[in-house]
């Protein structure tokens, strides 16, 4: 199933729309990507997704994160589109640690860090996405 998104012209509030979002419902990973900077080209754009129906995480382990990133993100991929405006494709937000650098930089001296109670690796995967471009008024 590919991914739906939905494009709001600014002026709206983010937070606030995020906030509506999840009003009455019950709590699960979501997320709010907020650009502070709406002035800029590099500030253009908040990502609004909630209901995520799936998430990879990925501790230290012997397996590579990457592999099971790569598989995950095939299996739900949107595919290629010709827009411009397609920024959401593969409904995957995420973050990878700096502890992961050991499987994109094998050679890099790495002592790791045991007692860390994040993972390398995380990911939340959702169907649909809300786009705020700040910069188109209405």
């Amino acid at each position: 199933m590919a991914p739906h998104v939905e494009w709001i012209d600014g002026p709206v509030d983010p937070l606030g729309l995020y906030r509506f979002l999840l009003a009455g419902k019950r709590p699960g990973p979501s997320a709010l990507l907020e650009s502070a900077r709406t002035g800029s080209v590099t500030g253009r754009y908040s990502l609004i997704a909630t209901d995520s129906f799936m998430s990879l995480s990925s501790r230290q382990s012997n397996k590579n994160p990457f592999d099971a990133l790569q598989k995950t993100l095939r299996k739900f991929s949107a595919g290629a589109s010709d827009s411009t405006d397609a920024l959401f494709l593969g409904g995957a937000i995420g973050s990878v640690s700096y502890d992961a650098k050991r499987w994109v930089e094998p050679r890099a001296s790495f002592k790791r860090n045991t007692g860390s109670e994040f993972p390398e690796m995380y990911f939340l995967f959702f169907y649909e996405g809300i786009w705020v471009d700040h910069h188109k008024r209405g």
